[in-house]
């Protein structure tokens, strides 16, 4: 689910750069996505191992958003593109980790 959330982010983040995503759009969706994420790790699966170093990566995905969010705001676009390579190499983390739990 984490990498679904992310890819979305990413995706979002694509259009704003491209200009067909407006800067309202782009801000709300990267505070729905940081919600969501954070509720994936608010109740972590204790059967999962890696649940911890789960968390801490998420939380570095919310952050980065945070940032892209700010960008956004300042229209600051070397930042956003920033944040989307960030965010984009962490949903292929959580692809990969997901394959390998299951």
């Amino acid at each position: 689910m984490a990498a679904s959330w992310t890819s979305t982010a990413v995706l979002m983040l694509d259009g704003w750069l491209g200009g067909a995503v407006p800067s309202h759009y782009a801000r709300r969706t990267a505070q729905t996505v940081s919600k969501k994420l954070s509720e994936l790790t608010a109740d972590p699966q204790d059967d999962e191992p890696d649940a911890v170093v789960r968390h801490q990566e998420v939380q570095q995905v919310t952050e980065t958003l945070g940032r892209a969010e700010r960008g956004i705001e300042a229209s600051d676009v070397v930042a956003v593109t920033n944040s989307r390579n960030a965010l984009a190499a962490a949903a292929s983390k959580f692809r990969k980790q997901s394959r390998h739990s299951q």
